[in-house]
């Protein structure tokens, strides 16, 4: 496998820099001014089809251009925010959807017209298939849906949902299905979710679903097909969600170098001081490592190769390296990180939460252990 960058993919990366740079700052995941703004720039439909009005990006030149958003400056939350609409979300629909579910939803979520979130977490049982609560009953040609989903990224203003529930009658939870549920459809409701440590700006909330009626074509993939659903989007999140968290690490560590280049004390530049400058260098090899890890998931997920194995991989050597990475940082800012000078406080509390979004560190380490078991 060669990662040199093809001369496309260097135009994707120069251009998704460049639209970054003059990103206005001030718009918000929480506002719809966001979205459209983010779909305008194309950042919505990187590896959505060109007849969806996507880019048709494959996985590596999306986590290539992601990465430049982040490193240009793009916030953690509108890159979690964005990451969570287009690979939790619209990929499924791209996936697995209906040809008029397909026709009448992806052209929306590229342009930003309509926001996207992957609601699979509950109250009780977590994300696990095998404990769900929320259920689906069949009455005549029609789907009923009851229950309760939490934590859902953007929830407040999401207008579709992906939703994982079990299925009335079946044998194992390896039959449930997954639905595609638009906001507007009667008995769905939403709570905002507030207090929330990291991320502050990428909305979260609350789903109720009260005998909410869907028509039959509402089934992803099919009826009792939740798996090979919720196993596309885990691989779409998981090899690629936090590509722009990456470059946004690099970002903080190139700030931070600088920041403690002219700083001075009695012996001089306190990058002068050994300590400093090998905790820096940790943090410079450590993200490098994810970074190769990075875009050989992407890679596999275009070629095809182990669903489970490379995304939990990837998921959990960026995630560690990020948060690993912040932790550094901060501490060699000393009394100026907690000041939050450069933001790097605010971005250790942003990147914590990475080590459970999308299946947590343990998760990934089940799927790994598993792999390994099999050999």
């Amino acid at each position: 496998m060669d990662f040199g960058q093809t001369p496309a993919q260097s135009d994707a990366v120069a251009h998704a820099r460049a639209q970054a740079l003059a990103f206005d700052a001030a718009l918000r995941p929480a506002e719809q001014a966001f979205w459209q703004a983010a779909g305008a720039n194309g950042w919505l439909g990187y590896c959505l089809p060109t007849t969806a009005g996507g880019a048709g990006f494959d996985a590596l030149t999306t986590v290539l251009a992601v990465e430049a958003l982040g490193r240009a400056g793009v916030s953690r939350s509108a890159l979690f925010a964005m990451g969570a609409h287009l690979f939790g979300c619209a990929m499924v629909m791209a996936n697995h959807a209906s040809a008029v579910d397909q026709q009448h939803w992806l052209p929306r979520l590229a342009r930003g017209n309509a926001v996207g979130a992957l609601a699979l977490t509950e109250p009780e049982g977590g994300s696990d298939l095998a404990d769900l609560d929320c259920t689906i009953t069949e009455d005549g040609e029609a789907l009923i849906l009851n229950g309760v989903k939490t934590l859902v990224s953007n929830a407040p203003l999401a207008d579709l949902f992906i939703v994982s529930a079990r299925q009335d009658g079946a044998r194992s939870a390896l039959n449930n299905a997954a639905l595609c549920v638009p906001r507007d459809t009667p008995g769905v409701s939403v709570a905002p979710a507030t207090g929330s440590l990291g991320l502050r700006d990428a909305p979260m909330g609350r789903v109720t679903f009260d005998a909410v009626r869907l028509p039959a074509t509402a089934y992803l993939a099919g009826k009792g097909r939740a798996l090979p659903v919720i196993l596309s989007a885990m691989q779409w999140e998981r090899s690629c969600i936090l590509a722009g968290f990456l470059g946004a690490a690099d970002r903080d560590l190139v700030a931070v170098t600088g920041h403690l280049a002219a700083r001075r004390d009695s012996k001089g530049s306190v990058l002068g001081h050994q300590a400093v400058l090998h905790s820096l260098a940790e943090v410079r090899a450590s993200l490098e490592s994810a970074r190769w890890t990075l875009y050989r998931s992407a890679w596999a997920l275009d070629q095809g190769e182990d669903p489970i194995f490379h995304p939990a991989a990837s998921k959990l050597v960026v995630s560690r390296a990020i948060v690993s990475a912040a932790r550094t940082l901060q501490e060699v800012m000393a009394g100026a990180g907690w000041l939050d000078t450069l933001g790097i406080a605010s971005g250790l509390a942003d990147v914590m939460g990475t080590l459970s979004a999308s299946g947590s560190t343990f998760v990934q380490l089940n799927a790994i252990g598993a792999r390994l078991a099999r050999k």
